[in-house]
């Protein structure tokens, strides 16, 4: 769900009015009071994030930057993953592409969502062009956790240069080894 405010500073609202009569949008009031906009139906999303679509794929990568622009500030976690996930499906990184994508990793770890977490500090770490070590301790950790792969781990214990970045790494892959032992088995 998107807020609609956001929404309709990025979009026209015409727009927004056409989609919703069309039935491709759906507008709800939250018990907050705040309207949200939802596609009436899980495959217009993913038809509307994918580069299936001849001849929309260019304009949807335009009308992206302005709705995730929009969305800048609101601390709401599901606004915070839908504007890092719109990001992800963008062409190319831009400034400050990075650092959205690190704080929605970072806000995922701490739900606990692992999966959304790595998937993020990865491409926030791909768009920066450099390395960033709490982002590299974050997919370390992730991938400890998920697959019981500490090799990046490993690698970030030999290439840090101070006593001191190997002691928070050490200490950052002894908490993702506590993690993943007192994490249940799946099935």
């Amino acid at each position: 769900p998107f807020p609609l405010d956001s929404l309709v500073t990025a979009v026209p609202d015409v727009a927004v009015e056409r989609l919703e009569e069309s039935g491709l949008l759906r507008t709800r009031t939250e018990a907050d009071g705040r309207a949200k906009v939802t596609f009436a139906h899980p495959i217009y999303g993913e038809l509307a994030l994918s580069d299936s679509v001849i001849g929309f794929t260019a304009r949807r990568h335009r009308l992206i930057r302005p709705v995730v622009a929009s969305l800048d500030g609101i601390g709401d976690p599901a606004v915070v993953f839908n504007r890092a996930e719109l990001l992800e499906s963008t062409w190319g990184a831009e400034d400050g592409d990075a650092r959205i994508l690190a704080d929605a990793a970072i806000l995922a770890r701490t739900h606990m969502d692992l999966e959304r977490a790595l998937r993020f500090a990865t491409e926030a770490l791909r768009r920066g062009g450099g390395t960033d070590l709490e982002l590299e301790l974050l997919v370390a950790h992730c991938e400890t956790v998920l697959d019981d792969d500490e090799t990046r781990f490993f690698g970030l214990f030999e290439n840090a240069d101070r006593r001191d970045e190997r002691a928070v790494v050490t200490a950052a892959h002894v908490c993702s080894l506590v993690l993943a032992a007192d994490r249940p088995a799946e099935g």
